[in-house]
């Protein structure tokens, strides 16, 4: 369970999101750390995810395999593959970065030269303890150039890619893509993530993908493990708890804000999913 905390989002003693931070998919690069509170059970974007650890351990479990991943070690997880956060050690640190692979598709590569990079990408891959990659990340937390760090970001992502394809043997454990078919999932994802925010249907995302409302449920099922209703209430709980954290808005507005019908609803699907009720939440993540 875990949440993005970006570097100077407070200031004057006031709690700001950055409004790039209330969707669960974003559109430009990002690098953040993360603490340990809720995304959602299981969940998978059409961005690549890359977790890197700082200090000591996590596990995430990708399909049905588990990787721990170790402090100084970085797992890169392929888009749209499901994924899941299965807890971290005391003290962990870990930083997350995600990215749209045709970013750093150059279109000046040579057919070799694009294989190699679609089949970086094209997987889920760990890396062992190495000083080139540690600094690249360092250097990305660190970056401080206002409305300019999404291009810093994208460079830096460009020097970590052109490490890894020309020092390969820094990738020590990798594995190859589920073969579900996932041609609609990107398309499902984007709409989710533009709509959530207000009446969203299952009919509604059939109707926009060109499917029947029948085959469409069994298909978001068998494809993410959970029902779209589910999915959808993960979105919005997941939203709402950037807004309890970051800003003073009621729990009405909030409410409002990310989707859900009624207070009531809200409440017992926030509490269901996170095991706190949101002012709970609110008051318990004030405190840290």
């Amino acid at each position: 369970m875990i949440t993005l905390k970006p570097r100077g989002t407070e200031s004057d003693g006031a709690k700001k999101v950055p409004m790039e931070l209330f969707h669960l998919f974003l559109g430009k690069p990002q690098c953040a750390m993360i603490n340990d509170i809720y995304v959602s059970d299981k969940h998978l974007h059409k961005e690549i995810e890359i977790v890197y650890v700082l200090n000591g351990q996590v596990e995430i479990m990708i399909e049905d395999r588990v990787f721990s991943v170790a402090a100084g070690e970085m797992l890169c997880i392929a888009g749209s593959v499901l994924h899941q956060y299965l807890g971290k050690q005391p003290g962990t640190d870990i930083a997350k970065i995600k990215f749209m692979k045709e970013w750093l598709f150059p279109p000046f590569f040579d057919p070799e030269e694009k294989e190699a990079y679609q089949q970086l990408y094209n997987r889920i891959f760990r890396t062992r303890t190495d000083a080139r990659i540690q600094a690249i990340i360092q250097a990305m937390l660190e970056s401080r150039l206002p409305q300019y760090n999404e291009y810093f970001y994208l460079g830096k992502l460009v020097e970590l890619t052109a490490f890894l394809l020309a020092v390969p043997e820094v990738i020590t454990e990798n594995a190859s893509l589920p073969v579900d078919n996932l041609r609609y999932m990107e398309a499902a994802l984007t709409y989710m993530q533009d709509n959530c925010y207000e009446k969203l249907t299952l009919k509604m995302l059939a109707d926009h993908l060109g499917l029947t409302e029948s085959y469409c449920s069994k298909y978001i099922r068998r494809t993410i493990g959970i029902t779209f209703v589910d999915y959808l209430n993960a979105m919005r709980v997941n939203n709402a708890q950037r807004l309890l954290i970051y800003t003073d808005q009621s729990i009405t507005e909030i409410m409002e804000r990310t989707g859900f019908n009624s207070v009531q609803t809200f409440n017992r699907v926030f509490k269901a999913q996170t095991g706190q009720s949101p002012s709970d939440y609110r008051k318990a993540k004030r405190k840290v």
